[in-house]
């Protein structure tokens, strides 16, 4: 309560500063600071205040106070600011206000005196808006409804690896074994995986592995890592493949015609043909030659010529 009559005499000093008197206006703030100090809701109605003896004219400070008082009521939560002449002395009290039309205290009253609210120090900042002009777009956006570019951090990776090893891109491979989420059915701390071929994305995945889990690595020594390691499992399956074929040699195995004589004969199938095509050639460079030397193609221009000169003479049939 003493908190609330407080704030209210300071804003009552604020507005009246410039018309009260100074003898008022001193007296005044000797009541703010009393109520400050002394004043509670048990002994509101029994406070009194006593002036400072450096108030020799305290009779005409009073009489300035209630003129003041008169005019401009000091409305409280509970009734309105007044005060007395007790023998030199000024008795506080409140009494109820006509303006406000309040006949009992209001329910939230006790509360609030019990337990005040805490202030805000802090000064909210305004909304700060840009001084210069949006500019707005009446054109619908051409690419609305086009979907993002999605990329991954294996797309780098496989371009430098088919970039280098463009031939991996034409062994046969199975699709349905691809499903997106390799990384998480294998264990790539080693490349070579039991339920599955090794590949081109085997090298992928082991050197994405690697720069994710060994500290210090870079993109260069994980690609040289894992394409070593991809180099030397290729070596090893080919050996085993051409040992195994020399044993089945051995005991009596016949896989066919190899790829290099099935080379050869379309090789030779083909010179074969190129050979008679050139034969016919030939044969059409001798007649032309010797047809030179005898004449044949003169006689049969002048033939041709004859025929023309005959039928050039033959009257017309009317």
């Amino acid at each position: 309560m003493a908190g609330m009559i407080y704030n209210e005499i300071l804003d009552f000093v604020d507005d009246q500063k410039a018309d009260m008197p100074g003898l008022a206006l001193a007296l005044l703030r000797e009541i703010k600071y009393f109520v400050r100090d002394k004043w509670s809701t048990t002994d509101l109605a029994e406070s009194e205040f006593n002036p400072s003896p450096r108030h020799p004219q305290l009779p005409i400070a009073l009489q300035q106070l209630q003129a003041i008082a008169q005019k401009q009521p000091l409305c409280l939560y509970s009734g309105v600011f007044g005060h007395t002449i007790r023998y030199g002395a000024i008795q506080l009290q409140t009494i109820p206000c006509p303006p406000c039309g309040l006949e009992s205290t209001p329910p939230w009253f006790k509360t609030v005196s019990a337990v005040p609210p805490g202030e805000i120090l802090t000064r909210t900042q305004p909304i700060q808006h840009s001084d210069v002009p949006r500019r707005i777009r009446t054109k619908k956006p051409s690419k609305m409804y086009k979907p993002t570019h999605i990329t991954y951090e294996e797309d780098g990776l496989r371009e430098n690896f088919y970039s280098d090893h463009p031939w991996e891109l034409a062994r046969p491979r199975v699709i349905l074994e691809q499903d997106g989420k390799d990384g998480q059915k294998c264990d790539w701390s080693n490349i070579q995986q039991p339920a599955r071929e090794l590949n081109g994305e085997s090298v992928i995945q082991r050197q994405l592995w690697l720069l994710k889990n060994k500290p210090g690595m870079t993109s260069a020594k994980a690609y040289d890592q894992a394409r070593h390691e991809f180099y030397a499992i290729r070596h090893q399956e080919d050996v085993e493949r051409r040992v195994a074929k020399e044993e089945a040699l051995a005991t009596g195995a016949y896989f066919g015609k190899s790829m290099l004589e099935i080379g050869m004969e379309l090789e030779d199938k083909t010179y074969e043909s190129w050979k008679a095509w050139a034969k016919t050639e030939v044969e059409v460079i001798e007649q032309q030659r010797s047809a030179q030397y005898t004449g044949t193609e003169l006689v049969e221009e002048a033939a041709v010529e004859s025929a023309g000169d005959e039928a050039t003479e033959t009257p017309a049939v009317l």
